[in-house]
């Protein structure tokens, strides 16, 4: 009898703690994606005129409805080996639609670019111009 009861109060302590762990405490958000760029020495109005098609670009890629919204920032404090200038922020509805966003923004992007060779020289102007300092993507989350 006793040996009954003990493998059942271990059976309730495994079922109690296995329950804790299926319980998800919130709910994934949007992901956005942060890339932060330094901008190479004597480069700065090379970077700012490649970082103006930027608005052009995520703009037909926000209305065709593929990103949720976009932001620029400026770094304020330079310190660390990580140091960056200028991030951009991109907020995507979900994972999924990572999934599609190449293939559906390939026309969106080569439209809002005009012509290949346009994008191929923007594609120049940032390699020469900057480096990317680090890039990663980030879901939020909302907690009940």
């Amino acid at each position: 009898m006793r040996a009954i009861l003990r493998v059942l109060c271990v059976l309730a302590l495994v079922g109690t703690a296995t329950a804790a762990f299926s319980q998800q405490y919130f709910t994934n958000g949007p992901v956005i994606r942060i890339v932060k760029y330094r901008i190479l020495p004597g480069k700065t109005a090379d970077f700012y005129k490649w970082l103006s098609n930027a608005p052009k670009i995520l703009g037909a890629e926000k209305q065709a409805g593929l990103i949720q919204d976009f932001h620029f920032f400026h770094s304020t404090e330079f310190v660390g080996p990580d140091k960056y200038d200028v991030a951009v922020v991109i907020t995507y509805k979900d994972m999924a639609a990572l999934d599609v966003l190449g293939e559906k923004a390939e026309p969106v992007v080569a439209k809002a670019w005009g012509s290949p060779e346009a994008r191929a020289a923007a594609g120049k102007l940032a390699s020469e111009s900057m480096e990317v300092v680090s890039a990663e993507l980030v879901r939020g989350i909302d907690l009940k």
